[in-house]
């Protein structure tokens, strides 16, 4: 029988040896990862969160650019279209009387807009009449813009106007 008990202790020594083992594992592999997973869990949470802001963020902006492109769409569109001296000088000589249209230059030094100055003398029987004309040009198919200074004077019963005009065209194709 001594036998037997020998076996049996040596088989609890080896089954207390294989928990020891077990537990040691547990602490020396396990344990710490744990750490780590939380901590890269607790990353991961943070990241989603900031991913979503960012999407908010993203769909947000993407809206008020669609809003401006649909409000601005009658400006793209004009920007859109070519410039014509000829058809200008039409369109000037039905607003008022045109004496002289002529184009100072080109700038196409932004890249992506051209930029056409043009130098205009018109006669106006009126102050009145002459921002009547400058309503007009709202009407124009390009963007145009008046630059100061305006020369303005006197001769008989009209006021003689000289003035610089910028017509903007996209110059994206």
């Amino acid at each position: 029988m001594a036998k037997n008990e020998n076996s049996t202790v040596r088989f609890l020594i080896f089954i207390l040896v294989f928990l020891i083992l077990i537990l040691l594992s547990l602490l020396i592999f396990i344990i710490p990862n744990i750490k780590s997973y939380k901590s890269s869990s607790r990353d991961l949470k943070l990241y989603k969160q900031k991913s979503m802001n960012l999407s908010l963020k993203e769909d947000e902006l993407k809206q008020q650019i669609d809003d401006l492109k649909s409000q601005n769409a009658p400006i793209i569109k004009r920007l859109k279209n070519s410039f014509d001296l000829e058809d200008f000088k039409k369109f000037v000589s039905e607003k008022s009387a045109l004496q002289d249209l002529k184009l100072v230059k080109i700038d196409n030094d932004n890249q992506s807009f051209d930029e056409y100055n043009l130098s205009a003398k018109t006669a106006h029987r009126s102050p009145k009449e002459f921002y009547k004309f400058l309503d007009s040009l709202n009407s124009y198919k390009n963007i145009i813009k008046i630059n100061f200074p305006i020369k303005m004077t006197s001769q008989n019963d009209r006021i003689d106007l000289n003035f610089h005009i910028q017509v903007f065209k996209n110059s994206k194709k």
